[in-house]
């Protein structure tokens, strides 16, 4: 039976072919390669079966009538200064799993931040309408470096395949961003938003749908962590 790769996550599928599309992130069948496993190969030494060493390739003057060798790739082209820095700091991020950390700020807080605001609205008090509002700040701070590090995994890990699971997390995370500037902008402007009758039902809404896509993101993530 034959595996089959995914190259957008990494799913491995088993089949005579590749499924139509992924069942993780969603890619086409055109996304998937034949994956082998690598074993190393045993031979006997005495009584011990110890793995064999590679064997070399044939070079041509090895091997009468073989091809002529390739020539050498050109090696990548050196980084200086600001972009050496940055780059290192994007591969330390990616292989540190920086994302998946810096998301669990925002989707802690926010959720908090929601039921500081339910509370406010029906009770008027002005101290949770406060604190909401530094949670708030708190989300706005964080959004910024989850959706540079979400977008540079997405570049690295995924070799950024925009494929609907991708498309959906980005979505999201656009309208938790935008929901959030929202509400602190609102509340910069009038205080009272949620101790007061006028608006804070549209105001607890906004909230809502910002902790909505934050919910659907996180169920997007985890589909990729948990495959």
């Amino acid at each position: 039976m034959k595996k089959w790769k995914c190259t957008a996550c990494g799913y491995i599928h088993t089949g005579d072919q590749p499924p139509e599309t992924c069942p993780v992130c969603t890619a086409p069948a055109e996304e998937f390669v034949e994956y082998k496993e690598k074993e190393p190969a045993l031979e006997t030494r005495g009584s011990k079966t110890v793995p064999s060493p590679e064997k070399k390739p044939e070079t041509a003057g090895e091997s009468q009538g073989a091809a002529k060798e390739k020539p050498a790739p050109r090696p990548p082209r050196q980084e200086k200064g600001w972009r050496r820095t940055f780059s290192f700091l994007v591969r330390q991020m990616v292989a540190h799993h920086a994302h998946p950390i810096f998301v669990h700020a925002p989707s802690g807080v926010l959720p908090f931040s929601f039921i500081l605001c339910i509370l406010a609205a029906l009770f008027g008090l002005e101290a949770l309408s406060r604190s909401a509002f530094y949670a708030l700040i708190y989300v706005l701070v964080a959004m910024p470096l989850v959706l540079f590090s979400g977008y540079m995994e997405w570049q690295e890990n995924h070799d950024a395949k925009l494929t609907s699971l991708f498309t959906g997390k980005m979505v999201c995370g656009g309208l938790v961003t935008l929901g959030v500037i929202i509400m602190v902008g609102w509340m910069v402007n009038n205080p009272q938003v949620l101790t007061t009758n006028g608006s804070r039902g549209v105001f607890l809404l906004v909230h809502l749908g910002a902790l909505a896509a934050g919910v659907v993101a996180g169920h997007l993530g985890g589909r990729l962590v948990f495959r």
